[in-house]
């Protein structure tokens, strides 16, 4: 799940962006934050469909699948997956519950 949300932050980022990688551990749940400068895609509520991919992607390689599959993975773990814009920021979360409650 990490290794697509950072080689999509990268992908879709400028050439000299700086990317944060974020982590925090609260009330048993493990989440993990990507950040990315970038403007706020306008179909935002559509990034999580599968084989779904956004104007910016279609001269780059890849199948629209990513994305999908981190959520999938993320809820077949009791987790989410989820995408805000915030400080002219995209943010993509996973949060995952402790392996003691799943």
């Amino acid at each position: 799940m990490l290794s697509n949300l950072l080689t999509n932050a990268i992908r879709y980022s400028d050439e000299n962006a700086v990317i944060r990688i974020e982590s925090a551990y609260d009330d048993n749940v493990a989440e993990i934050r990507v950040a990315n400068p970038g403007s706020h895609p306008a179909d935002a509520d559509k990034l999580f469909r599968r084989f779904w991919r956004g104007d910016n992607a279609r001269h780059t390689a890849g199948f629209g699948l990513g994305l999908s599959l981190v959520n999938a993975i993320a809820l077949l773990h009791g987790g989410s997956a989820s995408y805000r814009y915030a400080d002219e920021h995209n943010i993509f979360s996973v949060r995952l519950p402790d392996s003691g409650d799943s």
